[in-house]
């Protein structure tokens, strides 16, 4: 059926290019049309975001034997003498004894504490079992070890407990690490491969649920008497999710590495579940149901509506403008705003005129001239000393608000304390993914996450539908609170006129400590650079090339290795394949 569907599209495409330019323009303006085209592509694997299974597979196979010896080098290089324990909670009674043969086959694994029922605790099956203790509660183990947990069904590798023991770690910690599947045949297969420690991430999608290691005895308390409380298929995914509220912050790290597989197939339900746990919890923001019962949609409340200075800079551009500012007016639900319509050198009478009109008959919008040669970067930061907000949202004259409630979203995430730049879920008109997160390193420089994807899919391990962080966002639908803004002296003018000032700014405030978000909830359409043009000069080429160098110069560690990224993962296509 699949070799049938991808026939009849292969010839489909080829039909397209040969349209006349305006029919194949009439027709990706039918979105329902489109959107219809775009799960056919998905289905085939024709679509630019997809690997077949075979393909994905085969570069995953590499991958696990370039792994392999990296952990071999890590056991052998580690004293034989140290070991860690393990903690099993049974889920799936019928996949424990799958976990506890791989267990106890393990020599660096000291002892196997069994969190379950006193039912299981009668078998007689238990003698060939040698390392098993059962768990009635903290004080039943001992801390002084390494504590690596598990639900039943799942498989630790051989070469695990060395490589948790030779990472560097603080005495109290949690290191996570990356995951894939065994199928009925034996083999591994659909890798997960996970970020660093992302507690947004968390709290949209429990992503870390198991196979983590815990150091320090009263955090292994802790976590034994939080599972002993709820003991569920989530439960040790709250209990991560619970130490970003913790007083005393606990370092969470990731390692790159697959080190557990799983056999057992637990129902991905977290949003569902989450609802259902939070009301026993005093955490400080509340649940609305989501597309996706994989996910949670998190409501963060705002505790003083704050004043929202929306920065558009446009040269001419009518009728974009004219669909920005109405969109923004007429369907933004969060009041507390003003327009800041930045002319830069408009020459047409048409757009002049109309931002008169909209000067004297519109109280939320100011139009400022800004008399000089184009210059993002500086455009917005002489509109910065315009406005009144002490919220700075900087939007491009070629966004179309689609969610009413996108500003509400945006704002409730930029004034949390540890949050700095918010971006927004941007689509092209034919409702395909244009921004969705910016990951450094794509094409030596910088690209976004997902880009192309249809506006129905759930993205890598359900990122386009999670509200999570990124090391940048890009500024053309970007917030951010006006004191962070000019901690870091805003945008960097001489650097990056035009290009990768958005990134640029983003990490300089991640060196403050702050973490950079994409909200999935604010949903725009971004008719991207239809204004400006491409980069299709040798002028324009040569100064984005300046800009390149600069950002690979200024960042070169964030390039090398993005920590809202993974290693694993290629650098040559921004669909999050398993990398060549």
């Amino acid at each position: 059926m699949r070799a049938v569907l991808r026939f009849l599209l292969s010839g489909f495409r080829r039909l397209l290019h040969v349209l006349p330019d305006t029919w194949r323009a009439s027709l990706r303006n039918q979105h329902r049309l489109m959107a219809i085209y775009s799960r056919a592509l998905h289905t085939s694997h024709l679509f630019y975001g997809t690997l077949s299974a075979r393909k994905s597979q085969s570069r995953y196979v590499r991958l696990i034997k370039s792994q392999l010896q990296q952990l071999a080098v890590k056991e052998q290089a580690l004293a034989q003498s140290l070991s860690a324990n393990c903690l099993v909670q049974v889920c799936d009674p019928e996949g424990l004894f799958t976990s506890l043969q791989n267990l106890q086959s393990l020599k660096r694994i000291k002892q196997i504490f069994v969190l379950c029922g006193h039912d299981l605790k009668n078998l007689k099956c238990w003698k060939h079992y040698s390392k098993v203790c059962f768990v009635e509660c903290h004080e039943d183990i001992h801390g002084e070890l390494p504590l690596i947990v598990l639900r039943s069904g799942e498989l630790l590798h051989e070469y695990a407990v060395a490589c948790y023991l030779s990472e560097p770690r603080t005495q109290s910690c949690v290191i996570s690490c990356d995951s894939d599947s065994i199928d009925e045949q034996g083999a591994r297969t659909a890798p997960r491969f996970y970020p660093q420690w992302d507690p947004d991430l968390q709290l949209s999608s429990g992503y870390i649920n198991s196979g983590f290691c815990v150091f320090g005895e009263n955090l292994q308390y802790s976590l034994i008497d939080a599972v002993l409380n709820q003991n569920d298929t989530y439960s040790f995914a709250m209990w991560i999710a619970h130490l970003y509220f913790n007083e005393h912050k606990v370092s969470i790290h990731h390692i790159p590495l697959t080190l557990f597989h799983r056999k057992a197939i637990y129902e991905n339900n977290w949003g569902e579940y989450l609802s259902r746990s939070i009301a026993a919890r005093q955490w400080p923001f509340s649940i609305s149901s989501a597309l996706s019962r994989k996910v949670a949609t998190i409501n963060w409340p705002i505790q003083s509506a704050p004043f929202v200075s929306i920065i558009i800079p446009t040269r001419n551009g009518k009728d974009l403008v004219e669909t920005c500012i109405q969109s923004i007016l007429k369907k933004t639900t969060y009041q507390k705003f003003e327009i800041l319509l930045i002319d830069n050198k408009s020459d047409d009478l048409e757009s002049i005129s109309y931002f008169n009109f909209l000067q004297q008959c519109h109280s939320k919008v100011r139009v400022i001239q800004y008399p000089f040669v184009f210059n993002y970067s500086a455009i917005n930061n002489f509109a910065v000393k315009h406005a009144n907000g002490s919220v700075l949202a900087f939007v491009n004259n070629d966004i179309e608000v689609i969610s009413p409630d996108w500003l509400t979203h945006m704002v409730s995430h930029v004034r949390r304390p540890t949050i700095g730049c918010v971006g927004a879920k941007l689509y092209y008109p034919n409702r395909r993914v244009q921004h969705a997160g910016v990951i450094l390193g794509y094409g030596g420089g910088a690209g976004h996450a997902h880009k192309h994807f249809p506006d129905y899919h759930e993205g890598y391990l359900n990122r386009l539908i999670c509200t999570h962080a990124f090391s940048a966002v890009t500024a053309a639908c970007l917030l951010i609170e006006r004191h962070d803004f000019d901690r870091v002296n805003g945008f960097d003018e001489k650097a990056f006129p035009i290009a990768f000032n958005d990134v640029d700014l983003c990490l300089k405030i991640a060196e403050l400590g702050l973490r950079n978000l994409f909200c999935a909830e604010a949903e725009l359409y971004h008719y991207e650079s239809i204004s400006r043009g491409a980069e299709n000069t040798q002028e324009k080429r040569i100064r984005f090339e300046s800009e390149l160098k600069h950002l690979k110069q200024r960042w070169a560690h964030y390039i090398e290795a993005d920590p809202a990224y993974n290693p694993n993962l290629t650098l040559r296509q921004e669909n999050f394949a398993v990398k060549e």
